[in-house]
């Protein structure tokens, strides 16, 4: 959020572009998204992916029986922690080599949200 520019957002939003204001809402407020985004989306990430490895192993125990069920649940556990670590270090080289894409498309996302639900997640 910090490498993200607001100018080209005042700029779009003056041409009510859908989605500029809220980019302007996130640049503003980088501090609480990315609090948001890295503990309470990373929270779930890591529930969901421990949640799927367990059924996973299990799948996998109940199709093969004579697997060592330890070096089953390291390896899946490993690949998991791969993954995870892996795919955060990739967002934040996309994150910080195009932050002003990036926060558009969530501003436009924010934007849809809001006008599907009438939910106003930022102040006119």
């Amino acid at each position: 959020m910090a490498a993200a520019d607001e100018a080209p957002f005042h700029a779009k939003a003056s041409k009510k572009v859908v989605g500029a204001r809220e980019g302007v809402f996130l640049i503003r407020n980088a501090d609480r998204v990315a609090n948001i985004a890295n503990d309470v989306i990373g929270d779930i990430a890591g529930t969901v992916s421990g949640a799927l490895g367990i059924a996973l192993a299990l799948q996998i125990m109940t199709l093969r029986e004579d697997l060592n069920r330890f070096v089953l649940n390291m390896m899946i556990t490993a690949l998991i922690a791969a993954f995870t670590v892996g795919g955060k270090a990739y967002g934040k080289k996309i994150a910080l080599s195009n932050s002003n894409g990036v926060i558009f498309f969530a501003g436009r996302i924010i934007a849809a949200f809001s006008s599907i639900t009438g939910i106003g997640l930022v102040k006119k």
